[in-house]
């Protein structure tokens, strides 16, 4: 993924200048399918990412509620969901 500054040099060189995709890789030292894709977009915009579940879903409302009642620390709060059936080991 790059950034927006090189997102907007791509563009430059690719309308402005009518460099190719090959002169444009060079120049700025990205790889030559990442100015094909961006040179030929009109405007700056990322991929969403996926929304991944996490281990911790299910306990979620419980250390919220836990940490409402008390300052835990990382590790209590690791030992209180322990108890209840966490395991490093489990999978979603």
């Amino acid at each position: 993924m790059i950034d927006y500054q090189t997102y907007c040099q791509i563009r430059q060189l690719y309308t402005e200048k009518k460099l190719g995709f090959r002169q444009i890789a060079r120049e700025l030292k990205v790889d030559l399918k990442t100015v094909r894709k961006w040179a030929r977009r009109e405007s700056f915009q990322k991929a969403p990412l996926p929304k991944r579940q996490s281990k911790l879903d299910s306990f979620k409302g419980e250390i919220i509620g836990l940490l409402e009642r008390h300052d835990y620390s990382a590790r209590q709060l690791f030992q209180r969901i322990e108890e209840r059936g966490y395991s490093t080991t489990m999978r979603p």
